[in-house]
């Protein structure tokens, strides 16, 4: 995967997947067969959860397969089962008037988490991995999905949280592998808090969703906010944008419009 050039993030979540399954069905990956694999599917009422979790998967008989793991006359269990349905991506912002209660009640690293997701439109994995390196003036380099190395401007909110970090080494250490503290780690944390305030369904991502929908309502253009969330294609940051019908009608009432000339009086 790393030669494929998959960021660590998707990695530990593919590895995540083979060591979750084998545990709960007690059974190598390279012995389950299309009952396992769609029971265990089963157990998880998200669409998006499955299809995610069936894309592990056959990433990693692909694999096997070219490793030479399996015989020759092997067929993938994964070859006959109908994929997962993706389920269609919309945006999904939480409120404002939810962002500043949030913030308003939350403290120590939940804080500065909810901080970097809101304003700085991190990604989990990013938010975990800031180091004091990473900041520059008034800029911040995110090292994000597909090994993206990328330097946006550095939010006020952020900045205030810089100038009481080290200058050097993670923001948020921790005892893993890595050296800093996990995406899921943050997850846990930061949805316990929301779930406190009684906002429900909250992810994290909401809070990226949150700032590239306030971006755009606050004049930015689509191409600013692409560059600020470091998307490839602009088509991604579209599905992360919500407009409300009002301001949509507001945008169309600013069409010109041509003014009709009175009509000469009859003599």
């Amino acid at each position: 995967m790393l030669t494929e050039g998959h960021s660590r993030h998707t990695i530990r979540r593919r590895i995540g997947t083979l060591t979750r399954i084998q545990k709960a069905l007690r059974k190598s990956a390279l012995d389950l067969d299309i009952d396992d694999i769609t029971r265990w599917l089963q157990r998880y009422p998200a669409s998006a959860t499955r299809a995610a979790y069936f894309h592990d998967l056959e990433a990693f008989y692909a694999w096997a397969n070219l490793a030479g793991l399996v015989d020759d006359d092997y067929r993938c269990p994964t070859d006959r089962i109908k994929r997962p349905r993706q389920p269609k991506r919309l945006p999904r912002p939480i409120s404002t008037e939810q962002l500043f209660a949030a913030l308003d009640t939350a403290t120590g690293d939940v804080l500065d988490w909810i901080r970097l997701g809101a304003y700085q439109g991190c990604r989990i994995s990013e938010a975990a991995a800031v180091t004091g390196e990473n900041i520059s003036g008034t800029t911040i380099r995110i090292l994000g999905k597909r090994n993206s190395d990328k330097t946006i401007p550095l939010h006020p909110e952020v900045a205030s949280i810089a100038h009481r970090k080290p200058r050097r080494g993670w923001w948020f250490p921790g005892t893993g592998i890595t050296g800093h503290t996990t995406a899921h780690h943050i997850a846990e944390k930061v949805c316990e808090h929301f779930d406190e305030l009684g906002v429900p369904d909250f992810t994290y991502h909401r809070l990226r969703h949150w700032c590239a929908t306030e971006m755009l309502r606050s004049g930015a253009s689509l191409p600013e906010v692409q560059f600020f969330l470091r998307h490839e294609v602009i088509s991604s940051t579209v599905l992360y944008t919500e407009i409300l019908r009002d301001e949509v009608a507001i945008a169309a009432a600013r069409l010109p419009r041509r003014t009709r000339r009175p009509l000469a009086a009859a003599s």
